[in-house]
């Protein structure tokens, strides 16, 4: 797995994640966007542009609902953007795409787009 961190405008920041998100790897993954949010202001967001990622277990699902509850906390945004068939598989099986928002591109989830694709939230539950 590799993961590259870019700073945006508004203190955002975009995580583009490639290879396979696994038990071997998701600590490693954990370790960076967690660090990587505390520096995300509120109001600001935290993409994880997911379009490289070829596989995706539940240690990898943990991850990103560890990293949901700490943005939500942090006032921040997280949204996947790009997600390939293989996260959004796992996403679906564990019927999370409610609680997470999933958009076409980084761009649009900079910009606070959410339903590019019609099926994802806010972000909420209810």
């Amino acid at each position: 797995m590799d993961v590259s961190y870019e700073s945006r405008a508004g203190g955002s920041v975009v995580a583009m994640v490639k290879g396979d998100v696994d038990l071997n790897t998701s600590p490693v993954l954990r370790r960076g966007l967690l660090a990587r949010l505390d520096g995300v202001p509120a109001g600001s967001a935290l993409v994880l542009g997911l379009a490289g990622v070829t596989y995706m277990d539940s240690s990898g699902v943990a991850v990103l609902i560890e990293t949901l509850q700490r943005s939500r906390h942090r006032g921040a945004r997280l949204a996947l953007a790009a997600a390939s068939p293989a996260v959004r598989m796992v996403i679906e099986l564990a019927r999370l795409e409610r609680i997470f928002p999933i958009v076409d591109d980084v761009e649009a989830a900079l910009g606070g787009g959410t339903a590019a694709e019609g099926r994802a939230g806010d972000g909420r539950t209810s």
